[in-house]
């Protein structure tokens, strides 16, 4: 079957049915994933695997601060050296170094992405999420704030392609956001 057509046996059958039998025949990957089938056919993450998956990407988010802080010093700076030299493409080694008052920086913002990593570490806790399901909507909102700032302050800056590292970090929150958030309304 090509990508926008509909074949011969297609013709007559709702949109509801074929949905419903293409979440039926990629329903077994949601095994992989820790997901589970609701009652209405729809897949959900678990909230155990909601809350590693969460917790998994604030530790990542605690990595790259510290790579960050790393930098704000040049005997240390090689590894956010070289993520800035593939975010302003094409690697060529520009920037060699960073100027004193963007080591500044870096360690302003390397600790403010500990803070961040931590912070969300700490309330995917399976107790408070449980007494304060409004948590993961809270989160998923101060995600997207933050998106939406670092993106337009990253094209006002020329930099774009830090747009691409701050999607990889949306798509790191958001499934797990998502799904609690779900679990947690659902719970009501």
């Amino acid at each position: 079957m090509c990508g926008g057509c509909i074949e011969e046996s297609d013709k007559g059958r709702s949109i509801a049915t074929m949905g419903h039998e293409l979440v039926v025949a990629f329903s077994h990957i949601h095994v992989w994933f820790g997901m589970k089938r609701t009652d209405e056919r729809v897949i959900i993450m678990t909230r155990q695997r909601s809350i590693l998956w969460l917790k998994v990407a604030s530790a990542i988010t605690v990595v790259v601060g510290v790579v960050c802080a790393l930098a704000s010093h040049p005997a240390t700076a090689v590894g956010w050296l070289w993520l800035f030299d593939l975010l302003k493409w094409p690697l060529d080694g520009d920037p060699a170094f960073f100027a004193v008052e963007t080591r500044a920086v870096n360690a302003v913002l390397g600790g403010t992405m500990v803070g961040w990593g931590t912070l969300m570490y700490l309330l995917a806790d399976p107790q408070l999420l449980r007494v304060a399901p409004q948590v993961p909507r809270l989160m998923l909102s101060a995600l997207v704030a933050w998106f939406v700032v670092d993106c337009a302050g990253s094209l006002a800056a020329g930099l774009p392609g830090n747009l691409l590292l701050n999607l990889s970090f949306l798509v790191l929150f958001v499934p797990p956001l998502r799904a609690l958030h779900m679990l947690g309304h659902r719970a009501r």
